[in-house]
């Protein structure tokens, strides 16, 4: 599948999560999205519902599903956006447990293609698949 001038299935996820992270954020004056800048790109959507990236990341081991899901800090540390264009939809998760972790998936007609994440988001040479 093409994507932003690339074959998804074929990049490497270090490159792919650079290029996708650099198609959600600004990140001119050698900032760095979701790390240093936060000021998305135009076209780039806010879910309102923040359960989305929980569900996506899933609780902590250690937590109790329902205290997780319910308790207000923790949504308020995860994030979820999206870009839509050309059939293609791609979903941004992210949030903070000490390190910024960021994940996207890449879908096209309701079906995932491909889900790459990376557990230390200042860094561009940490994504894998997942």
């Amino acid at each position: 599948m093409q994507l932003l001038g690339c074959d998804v299935n074929e990049i490497n996820a270090n490159t792919l999560g650079e290029l996708l992270r650099e198609n959600f954020w600004d990140q001119s004056d050698d900032t760095l999205g979701c790390y240093s800048s936060f000021n998305y790109r135009e076209g780039v959507i806010e879910s309102t519902i923040k359960t989305y990236a929980i569900n996506f990341f899933g609780p902590d081991d250690l937590e109790d599903w329902d205290d997780y899901a319910e308790e207000a800090s923790h949504l308020d540390m995860h994030q979820a956006y999206r870009l839509i264009g050309d059939g293609i939809a791609i979903d941004c998760y992210w949030y903070w447990d000490g390190d910024g972790v960021l994940a996207f998936r890449i879908m096209q007609r309701g079906r995932v293609i491909r889900t790459i994440i990376n557990t230390d988001c200042k860094k561009t040479y940490e994504w894998r698949d997942q």
